[in-house]
Parts: C-alpha cells; sequence; structure tokens
C-alpha cells in the first residue's frame, strides 16, 4: 500500500513537474510574440495554452486516480 502510494506521488510529482515546464515555455514564446506583435492576439492564445495543458493535468489526474 505505501509502495502503491508513492508511485502515485512520484507519477503527479513528473506530471506537474512537464506541465511546468511547458507552461514556462510557451510563456517565454508568447512574450516574444507579444514583443513583436502588439495586438491582443498573444493574449489569446496565452489563455487558449493554459487552458489545453490544465484539461491535460485533468485528464492525467484521472487516469492516474483509477489506474493507480
Amino acid at each position: 500500500m505505501l509502495l502503491d502510494e508513492s508511485l502515485r506521488i512520484s507519477a503527479h510529482r513528473r506530471w506537474v513537474m512537464m506541465l511546468e515546464s511547458e507552461v514556462s515555455a510557451l510563456n517565454k514564446r508568447l512574450s516574444q510574440a507579444a514583443k513583436e506583435d502588439g495586438d491582443g492576439a498573444a493574449d489569446f492564445a496565452w489563455c487558449i495554452a493554459l487552458a489545453l495543458c490544465l484539461g491535460i493535468a485533468g485528464v492525467g489526474f484521472a487516469l492516474g486516480r483509477f489506474l493507480f
């Protein structure tokens, strides 16, 4: 039981680290694009990227909850 919980926590921790790195990379790209564009397209793209990452995290959490 302890090993099962440890594996679950480790998987969630890795998943969060991966999502944080993806969000960081997207923020860098979007900030560079915002400097070039200057319009609201970068804000919209950032919101879409964040929603996508949160959706992926939710699916990963649900799968992790039911598979482990």
